[in-house]
């Protein structure tokens, strides 16, 4: 009797490529869904200095530094970051399982250039710093992405900061933002805008489906006696 073999690899495969498309509606982070701060609020955003004012324009999250006096050691930052409240849930939780690669989002220096930037993660005691490189000129909006590769420039003040310790990290993220170190103690303004998680590029995701379907028609035209 004469049978395809395609009734046999035809499951492990549709199976496969399922699994990689319903990963996202899984794991409970939201990707590919910017925070536009085009809806009232500061939608769960919140930060962590006194001399810091966040305010929603209505297109984006204004962040304001105070003027201040020559402050003394280890003050002049603040990082801005996003919880688990309600409307920003979707930041929170096990990256792993959502197939997320990366954050992205849009940030503006608009009358000084900061002294440093990270994007900043944070899981139990442990919190996780990658370092930006700021190439806008001030004033001007500048796109960036950061892949959660460990390779990538993160490391840690906390305890531990292997790449073990990293990968586990994701799985139970805190929060999410960005870490600013501000250039002077002149008063100075700063924009985040269009903050979302991604996951591979589309394109990635259609070759490797393309590749299966190759593979399982190939199975199904090979007869097995």
């Amino acid at each position: 009797m004469r049978r395809q073999a395609g009734s046999v690899t035809a499951v492990p495969a549709l199976a496969l490529l399922c699994i990689l498309l319903t990963t996202q509606a899984r794991a409970g982070v939201i990707v590919e869904t910017p925070e536009t701060w085009t809806e009232a609020g500061l939608r769960g955003w919140a930060d962590t200095a006194t001399d810091v004012d966040l305010a929603n324009s209505g297109n984006a999250l204004l962040i304001t530094f105070a003027a201040q006096g020559e402050p003394p050691v280890g003050s002049g930052d603040d990082t801005i970051f996003t919880h688990s409240d309600q409307a920003t849930a979707m930041f929170v939780g096990n990256y792993t399982d959502a197939g997320v690669s990366g954050a992205r989002f849009r940030f503006l220096a608009s009358n000084e250039a900061p002294q440093k930037v990270f994007l900043a993660f944070k899981t139990g005691d442990r919190e996780w710093r990658r370092p930006l490189s700021i190439t806008k000129p001030i004033g001007q909006w500048g796109d960036y992405a950061v892949g959660f590769s460990y390779g990538n420039g993160w490391s840690t003040s906390g305890p531990g900061g292997s790449e073990t310790d990293f990968l586990a990290d994701l799985t139970a993220v805190n929060w999410i933002g960005i870490h600013i170190d501000r250039g002077s103690t002149a008063e100075q303004y700063y924009g985040l805008d269009d903050f979302e998680l991604f996951v591979p590029e589309p394109s990635s995701i259609l070759m490797l489906a393309s590749a299966l379907c190759g593979l399982l028609f190939a199975h199904r035209r090979r007869p097995v006696f």
